[in-house]
């Protein structure tokens, strides 16, 4: 009888402890992935308030130190690049595949998964400045939280059941 007590207390014990871990897990990721976001949107936000400003992310409030380009379209549909030291921006192909993988979306925030580039679209009268980040860095964060997360959720698993026996 007392060893059916005894399973049963630490049946109970470790559900309550794997939902503890799992909701503050889950948190915490949550916002992580919230702030990398944020931060990459304030750049970008501040990039495109002043796109022919040659300048580094640096030089704003609170920026991250990401790689980003400018895409500045005309009416008549001419390309500005600018910025990009990570990226060619004289090849005219790349650059219409992202402008039409952008303009395939109505939204002003996006992502395209293919180059690991978030972007940031805004109409100026009859142009457009799209911003685009790199998140390779991001993604690559969120990775390495998950791995860290299950590792010391399996140790604190581990703990928890020892102490429960």
């Amino acid at each position: 009888m007392l060893k059916k007590l005894r399973v049963k207390f630490v049946i109970i014990n470790m559900c309550i402890v794997t939902i503890m871990l799992c909701v503050i897990f889950s948190l915490v990721f949550h916002f992580t992935s919230s702030s990398l976001e944020t931060q990459s949107l304030n750049m970008m936000q501040a990039l495109a308030a002043n796109p022919l400003q040659i300048a580094s992310p640096n030089n704003y409030q609170g920026a991250v130190n990401l790689p980003y380009f400018t895409l500045q379209i005309s009416a008549r549909g001419d390309i500005l690049a600018i910025g990009g030291g990570y990226y060619d921006l004289s090849d005219e192909d790349f650059l219409q595949s992202l402008i039409s993988s952008v303009y395939s979306s109505d939204a002003r925030v996006g992502i395209i998964d293919e180059y690991y580039l978030r972007y940031y679209r805004v109409a100026r009268g009859t142009s457009q400045c799209i911003v685009f980040a790199d998140i390779s860095s991001e993604i690559a964060t969120l990775r390495s939280l998950l791995k860290t997360c299950a590792l010391i959720g399996g140790a604190s698993f581990a703990l928890f059941f020892a102490v429960s026996l």
